[in-house]
């Protein structure tokens, strides 16, 4: 699979709706599940912070922001609260990003899918959050898609 992204700049891509690993579901998570993947850097935890209700730039959010380049998120980690603070309840799930500054990419892309098949089980949505900025899909990224469609199968692309 190749992917040329030569031009475009990208906040976030809708990749999947309705991902399952398993059928069955977890009736202590709510849904919709919103997975949120993604390079180191790009913003994943900003955003699910931003999707509860909370100013990422706050210290008091769930998810732990990093404002450098280094890796902080190193274990794949969930909430559940209101769309944007104030909605119905849904549940969010955040990602180590892959290109990890410490090299650590094949722990944390197998420790996240065992995540997603044992514990949440299936996604209604995955985001794919990528800098504006970044115009390549490099070598960590294609990797990691390549790994996700061999768990959820070509259906998630759909």
């Amino acid at each position: 699979m190749r992917l040329n992204m030569k031009g475009i700049r990208v906040l976030f891509l809708m990749l999947c709706s309705t991902c399952s690993s398993q059928m069955l579901l977890d009736p202590d998570l709510p849904e919709p599940r919103i997975v949120i993947t993604g390079p180191t850097g790009s913003g994943k935890s900003s955003l699910a912070n931003a999707l509860l209700g909370c100013d990422p730039a706050s210290s008091g959010c769930l998810f732990e922001v990093c404002h450098d380049m280094d890796s902080c998120t190193k274990e794949t980690t969930y909430g559940t609260g209101q769309w944007l603070g104030q909605g119905e309840n849904f549940t969010v799930v955040d990602t180590p990003g892959f290109g990890d500054s410490d090299g650590e990419d094949p722990v944390l892309i197998t420790e996240m899918l065992d995540v997603l098949k044992d514990t949440i089980q299936h996604a209604s949505t995955i985001l794919l959050v990528l800098k504006g900025t970044e115009t390549r899909f490099n070598d960590a990224l294609q990797d990691m898609l390549t790994k996700m469609t061999m768990s959820f199968g070509d259906q998630w692309w759909a």
